[in-house]
């Protein structure tokens, strides 16, 4: 995804409850993460802190932390808490 885009979808998706994104996001973030590269995980952190989902972001972090990848690790190190 684009950085332009990125900035578009989060927009969107911060129009919508909340909860329903929650529900929605985590499950399908999870999934995307098992192939995802540092700026995938870099873009997907970003996204979730923009939209206050702290839950599914410490999610992201942890399995940033158990990554072998230096640069996934960096961004669990950016957005842990």
């Amino acid at each position: 995804m684009s950085h332009r885009n990125a900035v578009l979808t989060r927009e969107v998706l911060a129009r919508l409850p909340r909860e329903e994104l929650e529900l929605r996001l985590r499950p399908l973030i999870s999934e995307r993460l098992n192939d995802a590269d540092d700026d995938e995980y870099r873009r997907l952190a970003e996204a979730l802190a923009h939209l206050g989902l702290e839950d599914v972001l410490a999610e992201l972090v942890a399995r940033a932390i158990e990554s072998d990848d230096p640069h996934v690790r960096e961004v669990a190190e950016d957005f842990g808490r």
